[in-house]
C-alpha cells in the first residue's frame, strides 16, 4: 500500500551563518523525496536582501540599459523633437537643441539621485544603529557607490558608437547622487519627527489621567 511518510527535524544555530538570527532547519520527507525548509532567520535574510538591495540592483540594471544605444541622443531626439515643436510652435533648431541638452542632463541628475537614495536606504538598514559612525557610513557610502557606478557607466558608454564617455557627466551624476542622499536624509528626519510627535500626543492623555 503506497503512502507518504512525513517527518521533520529542527536544528538550532547561533546565527553565524549569515541569516540574521537563529537558523531552524526542518527536513520534511514525503514519499521518496526530502525537502529542507530553512526557518525564520533565512526568511528575514531574504526579505532584507530582496527588499533593500533588490531595488538597487534593478535600478542599476535600468541605468546600464539606458547607457546603450537605446537611449542615445539620436534615439531620444526622435520623440523629443516633435514634442518640443508641438509644445512650442516655431521653436528654432538651436533652442530645441539646448532644451534637449538640459533634459538629457536632467535625466543624469534624476537617475543618480534615485540610485543614491536607494543605496542610502539599503546601507542604513545594515549600518548598525548603535554605532556612532553609522550615519556617516551610509551617507558617504551611498554617495561614493553611486559616483563609482557613474564612472563605470561612462566607461560602458564608450563602447557604443552612438555614445561617448564623459567626466563632465560623471560630475553631473555625482551631483545628482548628492541630491538623492540629501533628500533621503531630509525625508528620514521628517518621518522621525512626525513619529515622535504622534507618540508624544498618544502618551499625553495617559500621563494626565494618571
Amino acid at each position: 500500500m503506497g503512502g507518504s511518510r512525513r517527518g521533520h527535524e529542527a536544528v538550532e544555530g547561533d546565527g553565524t551563518d549569515g541569516t540574521h538570527g537563529t537558523r531552524a532547519v526542518r527536513q520534511i520527507r514525503v514519499g521518496g523525496w526530502e525537502w529542507v525548509w530553512l526557518g525564520e532567520g533565512v526568511r528575514r535574510g531574504w526579505r532584507f536582501y530582496g527588499g533593500y538591495w533588490g531595488p538597487v540592483i534593478l535600478w542599476m540594471a535600468l541605468i546600464f540599459w539606458g547607457s546603450t544605444d537605446a537611449l542615445s541622443a539620436n534615439q531620444t531626439s526622435r520623440f523629443l523633437g516633435p514634442f518640443l515643436r508641438w509644445l512650442v510652435p516655431g521653436i528654432s533648431s538651436e533652442a530645441e537643441g539646448r532644451v534637449r541638452f538640459v533634459i538629457r542632463k536632467g535625466g543624469h541628475v534624476s537617475e543618480y539621485a534615485v540610485l543614491a537614495l536607494l543605496l542610502a536606504r539599503a546601507l542604513r538598514s545594515g549600518a548598525g544603529p548603535g554605532s556612532p559612525r553609522g550615519h556617516r557610513v551610509w551617507v558617504w557610502g551611498a554617495w561614493g557607490l553611486a559616483t563609482a557606478y557613474a564612472f563605470t557607466d561612462e566607461f560602458h558608454q564608450s563602447f557604443h558608437a552612438s555614445r561617448q564617455g564623459s567626466l563632465i557627466d560623471v560630475g553631473i551624476d555625482s551631483m545628482g547622487a548628492a541630491v538623492g542622499v540629501l533628500v533621503f536624509v531630509w525625508g528620514l528626519g521628517w518621518w522621525t519627527r512626525r513619529r515622535r510627535g504622534v507618540g508624544s500626543t498618544d502618551r499625553a492623555p495617559m500621563s494626565s489621567s494618571s
